[in-house]
């Protein structure tokens, strides 16, 4: 969001503060994945979300928020990139799913180390994760 941003002064938000805000979101991936987790979490019946699609890549888009034309929602790893003009609120109790894809021919360091910690990860949340969908926890296996 924009730093003088109204709701800036807040540590984190949860879906109310963002209801009748407005939404910038690049055409290009996952800008669509975006617009429909925004829509599951903001709409309701008789209620769309404001959200406009626009044909720019992520730094243009955060140059737009810069200038107060809207927010836009970013995956955590994407908020150590700087842009001036623009902070970072968490959204309280909210992680932004996503997938991998990887061949197994590919035997990168880099990526081993990554999955290492993909599945370190993934054991620490996992009970979590069940709590909030209200499923029995049983032994885990990665």
């Amino acid at each position: 969001m924009p730093s003088k941003h109204e709701l800036a002064s807040l540590r984190t938000l949860n879906w109310m503060h963002l209801r009748d805000r407005h939404f910038i979101l690049s055409e290009d991936d996952p800008g669509p994945e975006i617009y429909d987790y925004l829509v599951k979490h903001l709409g309701d019946l008789g209620h769309h979300p404001s959200i406009a699609r626009l044909r720019v890549g992520r730094d243009n888009l955060m140059h737009l928020v810069a200038m107060g034309q809207g927010l836009t929602l970013v995956h955590e790893a994407a908020g150590a990139a700087r842009f001036p003009g623009v902070i970072y609120r968490q959204i309280k109790d909210e992680i932004l799913p996503f997938c991998a894809i990887w061949s197994s021919k590919n035997d990168n360091p880099a990526l081993r180390r990554l999955l290492s910690l993909a599945r370190t990860m993934s054991r620490s949340l996992l009970p979590s994760v069940l709590l909030c969908l209200g499923l029995p926890i049983y032994g885990f296996v990665g």
